[in-house]
């Protein structure tokens, strides 16, 4: 018998700038996120391969270095693979690379469930087909105003086979902000 997965992406800089955005001041724990997948998987009967990705900026402060090495550590500690990517304008993201592995993964293994963390679906919405037209469910983990949605390729919607999952009905994955007394 195969080996199945679930296999998950985050999109580490999106999601941590939406909930700056949104009023939280801390990271998520990423070991609640972890663990949340691994019981997915583990409940479909699939190995779980759980990337995050980040862009590492070639030029920044103190600051920004000590939160970026803090966020790596804590997706390592956790039990994520880390992807780095040095950011060098300010445009220049990750979900290329994202939609690559998915891509590369979808071909050569084979795959229970796709799980994408991000607010940003844009550059998803092929991928997310593809998935569909081979009938691998898609799950967006989010938060679902922001999310935007999955566009159906050619005026269909048949193979658009997604789940907007949100973000803040992961037990203890977020922390909001306390308000000034």
């Amino acid at each position: 018998m195969d080996t199945r997965y679930t296999v998950c992406v985050i999109d580490v800089p999106n999601i941590t700038a939406q909930l700056f955005e949104k009023g939280y001041i801390t990271q998520p724990d990423w070991s609640r996120l972890y663990d949340w997948l691994e019981k997915r998987s583990i409940e479909s009967g699939s190995v779980l391969i759980a990337r995050a990705f980040l862009n590492y900026p070639l030029r920044h402060e103190k600051r920004q270095r000590e939160v970026r090495h803090a966020q790596i550590h804590a997706l390592q500690a956790a039990g994520f693979e880390v992807f780095l990517k040095p950011k060098t304008v300010a445009l220049d993201d990750i979900d290329r690379e994202m939609v690559h592995m998915l891509d590369t993964l979808q071909k050569q293994e084979h795959i229970e469930e796709v799980i994408i963390v991000s607010h940003d679906m844009m550059r998803f919405s092929l991928m997310v087909y593809i998935l569909g037209v081979k009938g691998i469910p898609c799950t967006i983990v989010g938060f679902p105003r922001k999310v935007g949605y999955i566009r159906p390729i050619g005026g269909s919607s048949r193979y658009v086979q997604h789940e907007i999952f949100s973000i803040d009905n992961i037990p203890g994955l977020l922390r909001l902000a306390q308000q000034p007394a």
